[in-house]
């Protein structure tokens, strides 16, 4: 049932007057007057619909009528609720003492501190309320007509309409005060230029990469992967196109082995000031420029031009649907119309066509109810979705018509692109990030257009070591997106933003790092302290949660903070070999600490967070850390298990940045 709105943009401004709708009827009884909608069902047996009649009062508005709802995820933001209140400070429990008897009730440190237990789950109930909560508020002010009171949790995102939110990108980037990233790749203070030929993965790449980081010197880089006619040049200047290669100013002085001679000799220091002090001819090698070598073999898709068609020809507007109000959208027979005199078929071969345009992901049905049917269903371009339109960052306006690549391609694109950008701006040890030489880098830049690569592609031909090298290398190049984009968090409502508002749009549906961290890579668990899991039974996402959850993720996974696992980048071949390297790397640098001497045992905060996905109890979780750890540490934890005299806590998290 569709009710034109009076400004297709802006459906709450709607008057209570619908107009050019034939099914919808208007009466005058006496002094009032109503609205008759006459809602078609179809009868259990699918025959002949039967008329549901919704009178709407003509005093009432268009805000009378329930909006379509907008899901809101279930988040962590780091916040623990009430099983984390033991052992905070003395200041915390005395605000939250006194806060508690003045409300005439025991807090949750002092049942606590009592004996008397205080399940997760109460807290996540709370939760659970306290989110629900705004939900009907909302409704409620819809009711009375009070819009002006509405709250929305990313009221900032829907600014970015026309172009999408991927225009936030460029303008947020031009302000860097709130991150100290130290200099950026190109310094002006020296006349001379070193320049590095490399190649992502290569070992000796990285190794003379580290050692010129060692030095104190800025050098330009140029990756032959993400800039592959460099390395025909490359060529023409040394002979060669291996990499790595070495030039000072417009000299060729080799790779690593050279450069390791001149380091073993006492030279190097001695030779890298000479080049940088000298002016740099303009017959050196050139830095990396905006759009240099970029080519575009963009091979449209098959149903391109039909969509294209569909788009002129059919009428986007606001509908009236199963009670609810869903905007820019069209219905089946309208399609049906376009796609029948485009490929000269009978309804029921349209019908057909109309599925496959729709598993191409150009359309979706509103509520997700079928792929396409004929009858009383309402569809939209995916541009058109609200969520896709202001919280999906790899969208700028406009869905890629382009022909998908396959699943692999994707993943090989990102995993290069991923790996360039952590080869060359985040440190060895992968703890520290260079956000603003990335924000101003062009390996960024391509990456970014490469992301809209994403839109169509499907996901489901994955298989389980692709699904998670991909997934857990997406959800590590978003966060430094959305660092780039938002800002560090400054707390839990800056964390929420940053878990569920940033989006990006994969395989035809929208994914916040929360989707992807406990929808798809934990088997569609629930997160920390929630009630709800991220996927419903009828969510298109859900096929592509793995089959059972993926502990280690976790050590894999990088939030932008201090207490992060290190930033690496992952491949299918090893996935599994490099996640349980992960772990152990973790374990190491302090994720696990043990004292003999006090017979204490003190883990990460992740592990308590996502202690379900380790073990049932804390032994279970104990003797899976064990199977991890280094063999002198492993052995001082199992006599601390045999002895059974052991205590665990919890280290305190690190929200602040990696830079």
């Amino acid at each position: 049932m569709d009710v034109p709105a009076a400004k297709e943009d802006h459906p709450d401004e709607t008057s209570t007057a619908y107009k050019g709708s034939s099914s919808v009827d208007q009466e005058e009884t006496g002094s009032e007057r109503g609205i008759v909608i006459q809602k078609h069902e179809m009868t259990s047996e699918g025959t002949s619909p039967e008329k549901t009649e919704v009178r709407i009062q003509s005093n009432s508005s268009a805000t009378d009528v329930p909006h379509e709802p907008i899901p809101e995820e279930p988040i962590f933001d780091g916040t623990e609720k009430a099983s984390g209140l033991v052992g905070e400070s003395e200041r915390s429990s005395a605000n939250e003492t006194s806060q508690s008897h003045e409300k005439g009730r025991l807090s949750a440190l002092e049942f606590a501190r009592k004996g008397v237990d205080w399940p997760e789950k109460a807290a996540a109930f709370r939760t659970f309320v306290k989110e629900r909560g705004e939900v009907m508020s909302n409704v409620l002010r819809r009711l009375s007509d009070k819009m002006d009171d509405l709250v929305f949790p990313s009221d900032k995102d829907a600014d970015t309409s026309a172009d999408g939110p991927q225009r936030a990108v460029s303008s947020d980037l031009q302000n860097w005060e709130h991150i100290d990233a130290g200099e950026t790749v190109q310094s002006t203070k020296y006349k001379g230029r070193i320049t590095l030929f490399s190649k992502s993965g290569c070992q000796d790449s990285r190794a003379v990469r580290s050692l010129l980081r060692s030095k104190g010197v800025c050098f330009v880089e140029v990756n032959v992967d993400i800039f592959p006619q460099r390395k025909m040049e490359l060529e023409e200047r040394t002979g060669t196109a291996s990499v790595p290669q070495v030039f000072f100013n417009d000299e060729f002085v080799g790779g690593f082995e050279e450069l390791n001679a001149w380091e073993v000799k006492k030279e190097l220091d001695e030779k890298l000031k000479n080049a940088l002090d000298t002016e740099c001819p303009a017959t050196a090698p050139q830095p990396i420029v905006y759009g240099e070598d970029e080519q575009e073999n963009i091979k449209l898709d098959a149903f391109a031009e039909v969509v294209r068609k569909l788009k002129e020809k059919i009428q986007v507007k606001d509908h009236f649907y199963k009670m609810r109000y869903f905007t820019r959208c069209f219905t089946a027979s309208e399609a049906l119309e376009v796609f029948t005199e485009d490929q000269y078929c009978e309804k029921e071969e349209a019908v057909e066509f109309g599925r496959q345009v729709a598993a191409k992901h150009f359309f979706h049905h509103v509520l997700q109810e079928n792929l396409f049917e004929d009858g009383n269903h309402f569809y939209r371009f995916l541009e058109h979705d609200p969520i896709i339109s202001t919280k999906c960052f790899n969208f700028s306006g406009s869905i890629n018509d382009s022909e998908p690549l396959a699943a692999t391609e994707i993943e090989a694109n990102l995993r290069k692109f991923t790996l360039a950008i952590i080869d060359s701006y985040v440190s060895d040890d992968g703890k520290r990030v260079d956000y603003r030489s990335i924000s101003m880098s062009e390996e960024f830049r391509r990456y970014i257009k490469m992301a809209e690569s994403l839109h169509r592609f499907n996901v489901s031909t994955f298989s389980r070591e692709e699904k998670l090298a991909f997934f857990i290398n997406l959800y590590n190049i978003m966060t430094i997106h959305a660092i780039l984009v938002l800002g560090h968090p400054n707390g839990p409502l800056d964390r929420r933003r940053l878990f569920g508002d940033f989006q990006y749009l994969v395989g035809g549906y929208p994914y916040s790092l929360s989707a992807i961290q406990n929808g798809v890579l934990r088997g569609n668990q629930r997160p920390p302290y929630q009630l709800i899991k991220p996927f419903g039974p009828k969510d298109r996402r859900l096929p592509v949660a793995l089959g059972e959850p993926e502990c280690l993720i976790h050590f894999a996974l990088t939030c932008a903070s201090r207490s992060s696992p290190a930033l690496k980048c992952y491949s299918p071949k090893d996935i599994d070999a490099e996640l349980r390297a992960a772990v152990r790397a973790f374990f190491l640098d302090g994720g696990v600490v043990i004292d003999m001497e006090s017979k204490t045992i003190s883990l990460s905060k992740i592990i308590k967070w996502f202690s379900v996905d380790f073990g049932k109890n804390e032994l279970e979780i104990l003797r899976w850390i064990v199977n991890h750890l280094e063999p002198s540490k492993a052995e001082n934890l199992l006599e601390l298990l045999d002895g059974n005299q052991f205590k665990v806590v919890y280290q305190q998290y690190d929200w602040s940045p990696n830079l």
